[in-house]
């Protein structure tokens, strides 16, 4: 049986054995395109480095930051609770820092 995508290969029954096309399991990493500035890629098992550019250099964490924000929010929070901003809040974030133009006492909901 010969499949060419790798999501029917997952979506096979356990004990059937399956050929995929070395080209979806390996993709030449030369044809990508990196649009990034810099990319660490990682071998999930065995932790080889397969293609890093700019891997080691120091960066800010841009949208990563956010993504980290937004799975605290939705570890530790009530998703239906309101929160009012304080003054005290708003005056902790560092003045080169951005606030999306918030102000004391809105009320935020999800």
């Amino acid at each position: 049986m010969m499949f060419s995508n790798v999501c029917f290969a997952s979506q096979i029954l356990e004990n059937t054995t399956v050929e995929v096309e070395s080209e979806v399991n390996q993709p030449d990493i030369n044809d990508l395109t990196i649009y990034s500035d810099c990319i660490l890629m990682i071998e999930k098992e065995t932790g080889d480095i397969l293609y890093e550019k700019n891997a080691y250099e120091k960066m800010y964490p841009a949208s990563t930051t956010k993504i980290l924000s937004a799975i605290i929010v939705l570890e530790s929070c009530d998703l239906n609770e309101i929160a009012t901003v304080s003054s005290t809040a708003l005056n902790a974030v560092p003045a080169t820092y951005t606030t999306s133009n918030i102000q004391v006492r809105r009320k935020a909901t999800r």
